[in-house]
């Protein structure tokens, strides 16, 4: 699992680990059951605090991406969303939309924009 933490995002260092862990089982390089770094050992990679590694972890957890077994250092990619109930899962997905719609809109895109950019997106990640 490669990790890039960019200095200049906007987005935190925590919420950098989430999104990057998500991609990277979205794109299929990395899959159910497989073993994440220790904490300890992603933070001395990554030359950042392992409480900021904690953090993204434990939030990737309570997301159902994860399964962390603390004082032994193992944390292993779940089944798809098998922690989430049905309704919660759509739940964020919706908040999420409506987001990607809000500032769609306020960069001057349209709807028909987004819906042919998601089918595109989809198409090259199914490559």
């Amino acid at each position: 699992m490669l990790l890039r933490i960019r200095e200049d995002s906007d987005s935190p260092i925590y919420q950098q680990i989430i999104d990057q862990v998500k991609a990277q089982i979205a794109d299929g390089a990395i899959e159910k059951g497989d073993k994440l770094p220790s904490v300890r050992e992603l933070a001395a990679d990554l030359s950042i605090n392992v409480n900021t590694v904690y953090k993204a972890y434990k939030e990737l957890e309570v997301q159902g991406i994860v399964r962390m077994r603390v004082g032994f250092g193992v944390t292993v990619i779940a089944e798809r969303g098998d922690r989430l109930r049905e309704d919660d899962k759509e739940k964020i997905i919706e908040e999420m939309v409506d987001h990607l719609r809000v500032e769609a809109y306020h960069l001057g895109f349209d709807d028909n924009y987004l819906i042919n950019l998601l089918k595109r997106r989809m198409e090259e990640h199914k490559a």
